[in-house]
């Protein structure tokens, strides 16, 4: 199953017949009730309880990362197939990859969240490979059309929209 894109569902793109609307799941405020007023703010939509929305250029991954966080958010932590499936849609909309909150912070094949919390063996993730990668001339990921996580440059000339995530 797949859910309609952040760009299809602000723009009222028409759904191919294998995609499920998320209109139900496309709220003005945080169901919730935390209030989550930084989210809420135009550009962000909401599926199930998060927000989402693209970085506004193709920029490295720090500049995503920073764009996100001056928006309120982070880049994405995908921590479900549910969750992968979202950006996966996003890339696809895109017609390129996008960033995640993922990185090879000090280029040890261990990777961390931008919350710091680490990628374990056991924990979701959609490396190409199958297993988590360990190539320390590439630290940080993006995800493509197809739902595979892989390893990049996180500097020029690979330019990517980030996939931000709020809260």
């Amino acid at each position: 199953m797949r859910v309609a894109s952040i760009a299809c569902v602000v723009a009222g793109c028409g759904f191919q017949p294998n995609v499920v609307a998320v209109d139900a799941l496309v709220a003005d405020t945080a169901p919730d009730g935390l209030g989550n007023s930084m989210c809420q703010q135009s550009g962000w939509i909401n599926m199930g309880g998060r927000y989402y929305r693209l970085t506004a250029a193709l920029v490295e991954w720090g500049t995503a990362a920073a764009q996100c966080a001056s928006a309120g958010g982070h880049l994405e932590k995908i921590t479900t197939i549910g969750e992968n499936e979202v950006a996966r849609n996003e890339s696809i909309a895109a017609s390129n990859p996008v960033w995640l909150g993922l990185k090879n912070l000090h280029l040890d094949g261990v990777y961390y969240w931008n919350d710091n919390t680490q990628l374990g063996t056991g924990d979701y993730h959609s490396f190409a490979s199958g297993g988590i990668p360990a190539d320390a001339t590439k630290p940080c990921v993006a995800i493509a059309g197809n739902g595979d996580w892989y390893l990049s440059s996180c500097y020029s000339p690979v330019l990517y929209q980030g996939l931000c995530q709020c809260p």
